[in-house]
């Protein structure tokens, strides 16, 4: 579930749009409210998967603190590549992939910023690994479309590409294995629901948190 979407007005936790430049400045008020660790705690606990995407840099620093699960972008890119606040930090990736979870990449030219799908995926998987990888795409969210990957019936094109480790130029990068390649098709995540299925067996046993003095956090 996504932990904020796109609201900057929910009363547990800020929406990436605060860390947009404002005056020049990064506009961060970041963490998590008290509720906020709690609906954390309860999604562990329901073995809901916690998504950050557009979630703001500090509630997702807040977010890798707290949750017991590993947690997921499932919509996102890098934004050592390009500066959109819907992008991640490459410290908050780092922390991501040594959680278990997984940065699953958009499709957004927006979010790319001019920047090819394989080249995105190969620079990740030197950063944070075959293993925390995974395909986004998000097509029903936007409307300029990548030539070449204009719906899901290209993914095998993008896989072959991939796996010869040549651009369309010529240029050539690494090869994907058939491992990798696999993980990054679906292992992953099947991966990560499993953790995530399994800290909701350790949490079996706690109660759901019901307190009708945390009115406070909704004024």
């Amino acid at each position: 579930s996504t932990f904020t979407g796109t609201c900057s007005d929910i009363p547990w936790a800020d929406a990436s749009t605060v860390d947009e430049m404002e005056n020049g400045m990064a506009h961060t008020r970041g963490d998590l409210s008290i509720w906020g660790r709690l609906v954390v705690w309860e999604m562990n606990r329901l073995g809901m998967i916690v998504d950050l995407s557009y979630a703001s840099y500090g509630v997702a620093l807040d977010v890798l603190r707290y949750s017991r699960a590993p947690v997921i972008y499932s919509n996102a890119g890098a934004f050592a590549i390009n500066r959109h606040h819907l992008n991640v930090k490459e410290d908050v990736l780092t922390q991501v992939a040594s959680r278990g979870g997984m940065l699953m990449l958009s499709f957004d030219p927006t979010i790319l910023g001019g920047f090819t799908i394989d080249n995105i995926l190969g620079e990740q998987r030197d950063t944070i690994g075959a293993d925390h990888i995974g395909i986004g795409s998000g097509f029903d969210g936007f409307d300029n479309v990548l030539e070449g990957l204009e719906d899901v019936s290209k993914f095998p094109t993008l896989f072959a590409v991939l796996a010869e480790g040549k651009y369309s130029d010529g240029e050539t990068f690494p090869v994907w294995s058939v491992e990798d390649l696999r993980k990054l098709a679906g292992l992953n995540f099947l991966r990560l629901l499993h953790r995530v299925e399994q800290v909701k067996e350790e949490l079996s046993y706690e109660q759901p948190f019901e307190d009708e003095g945390m009115e406070d956090d909704f004024d």
